[in-house]
């Protein structure tokens, strides 16, 4: 089964003379780490956002755990669990209020949300801070905080959208634990990215996209091989 097929995809946004995707296709095999990779303003955010209902293609087909996110939303967000990029903890409200109450609202039992909460805490080192308010925690944590709430609704398709964005390298490390963790358990991510590293480190397969069009693609030892031969034929040739 297919996480996420696009066929076609095009977005363009009011006042914009050009699109922020065009003509995106591509396949989310489930199971997987899948990361768009791009820097920012590639459109990596707006495929997410389409992805998890947030926001309408203009044209195209999006289907998300064999469910078209335009005919059938509903179905759609209740398979998935997102990290925007551009969420932010409530200030007042403590890592553990966060998770907790987020995993009641999702439907879980009192009991069942105790027990993910704490294993979320403490997986992402938020446990000795799980009383303190947002407002008195370190951009890192806050960030964190999201990534808990996210994986704790133990959805089919997890959308992480930047999710290390900001974080110190032990932090950062953290959250990749915590990912590959997840994907051990057969479930199916989503990733963007414009680091490097944390593509190659944590991906099954990468689509590398700029300017809203797909460049390249593949998994990771394919880019690199493409990568090197194009390398070595431009050196042959002269060229820088």
């Amino acid at each position: 089964m297919l996480a996420v097929e696009a066929d076609r995809v095009r977005k363009v946004y009011k006042g914009v003379p050009y699109p922020a995707l065009s003509d995106v296709s591509l396949r989310v095999e489930a199971g997987k780490v899948f990361t768009l990779l791009g820097r920012n303003g590639a459109g990596k955010t707006t495929f997410v956002r389409m992805c998890a209902t947030q926001l309408m293609p203009t044209s195209g087909m999006i289907s998300v755990m064999g469910h078209d996110v335009v005919k059938q939303p509903k179905q759609v967000r209740s398979l998935v669990s997102v990290v925007p990029q551009e969420g932010r903890p409530l200030r007042a409200l403590t890592p553990w209020d966060h998770v907790y109450n987020w995993l009641q609202i999702r439907g879980e039992s009192k009991g069942a949300a105790r027990e993910k909460t704490e294993e979320f805490l403490r997986k992402l080192e938020l446990w000795d801070a799980r009383d303190r308010p947002a407002m008195n925690l370190s951009g890192g944590m806050k960030q964190k905080i999201l990534v808990a709430m996210a994986m704790a609704a133990d959805a089919q398709l997890l959308f992480l959208d930047e999710p290390t964005i900001g974080l110190d390298p032990v932090s950062r490390r953290q959250v990749w634990s915590a990912i590959k963790d997840w994907k051990a358990k057969g479930r199916s991510i989503l990733l963007t990215t414009h680091y490097m590293d944390e593509a190659e480190i944590l991906s099954d397969y990468i689509v590398i996209i700029d300017k809203g069009a797909i460049v390249a693609q593949g998994m990771i030892q394919e880019l690199r091989q493409r990568h090197t031969a194009e390398h070595e034929d431009r050196h042959r040739q002269g060229r820088p």
